[in-house]
């Protein structure tokens, strides 16, 4: 028998990080619990006999047992570290007395987090320790300049409703929903959005909804609204950096964003009196088009003044002026 001392050695982050490419963070804290998929590796010292009993890894079984040689099967989905020393100082000290072991945390699996969408590295993130909604998406890169208004966050019954004040079910009653304003979140406007994040949440963040602005402006395409639910008319003309010499602001129409998209209800705008302020400076939702028309007299008449101008240039150069 051999006196010694039970103690868990803990790998520095670098360490790990060498042993287990998945494991993408730093080691986890000491608070850390452990659960299924995590992987383990024991050493014992100064029993020789046992060396090859402890070759791993050990990994921890879907139902948070983990199966040790002379320890037998000890339950640690949920234990920290310091308890796992426990846990193994009783079991080994059935057959060695005071054993000396050397446990390593050797891949993180069991505490994943996916994050999808409009972040810098979307996939599957292992966090370890307490983690906040936005610690997550920081180990995510953080948003892109694509995303939308909202993150949405899903989470499994097992953990209980997500604890924000617009929480609800699925239809299966196995997911809890809920949704977090992006600029709240960087805007840090409200403590109690940044929740605590529990392993396989799955965070979504919305790529930005459009508006599409056509017709006679300097730049028509489809523009994102970023962070906001809406744009207003004015703003989305300023997107598409203003309107054309031939426009004619006083026709404009909204060809509204429907459920069926053959009918665009169109609604009349005249951006003329918007800009005196005789009129509301509409807002435009996402999906739906500004169409700008060309007003014909005008077009008629800059297309003459430019002939003009170019006839002009050609005699002043014939002439050599």
């Amino acid at each position: 028998m051999q006196t010694c001392t039970l103690v868990v050695y803990l790998a520095v982050a670098t360490g790990l990080a060498a042993q287990s490419p998945s494991a993408s963070q730093s080691f986890p804290d000491p608070d850390y619990t452990l659960g299924g998929g995590d992987e383990v590796t024991i050493r014992v010292i100064d029993v020789e006999e046992l060396k090859n009993a402890f070759e791993g890894p050990f990994v921890v079984e879907s139902d948070g047992t983990l199966t040790i040689p002379l320890a037998g099967r000890i339950h640690v989905s949920g234990l920290t570290m310091p308890q796992l020393q426990e846990a193994l100082r009783d079991g080994l000290g059935k057959f060695i007395r005071d054993p000396q072991a050397f446990v390593t945390l050797k891949t993180l699996k069991s505490q994943p987090v996916t994050v999808l969408g409009a972040v810098t590295t979307p996939g599957v993130h292992q966090i370890s320790g307490p983690k906040s909604l936005t610690e997550v998406l920081a180990l995510a890169g953080g948003f892109t300049k694509d995303a939308g208004y909202r993150v949405r966050i899903s989470r499994r019954k097992k953990w209980g409703a997500i604890p924000l004040l617009d929480a609800t079910w699925d239809s299966t009653g196995e997911f809890s929903l809920a949704e977090v304003s992006t600029k709240r979140l960087t805007d840090a406007n409200d403590v109690a959005d940044d929740i605590r994040i529990k392993p396989n949440d799955v965070i979504t963040v919305p790529r930005a909804d459009v508006v599409y602005v056509i017709g006679e402006v300097q730049k028509a395409g489809g523009f994102s609204m970023g962070d906001r639910k809406s744009v207003s008319v004015l703003e989305a003309l300023s997107l598409a950096q203003g309107l054309t010499r031939t426009a004619s602001p006083g026709s404009a129409k909204i060809l509204r964003n429907t459920a069926t998209e053959s009918k665009r209800p169109p609604l009349s705008i005249d951006i003329k009196k918007v800009l005196r302020g005789e009129e509301t400076d509409v807002s435009l939702a996402a999906g739906d088009i500004l169409f700008i028309p060309d007003n014909a007299r005008r077009r008629m008449g800059v297309r003459a003044a430019e002939m003009a101008l170019q006839t002009i240039s050609g005699l002043i150069i014939w002439r050599g002026f």
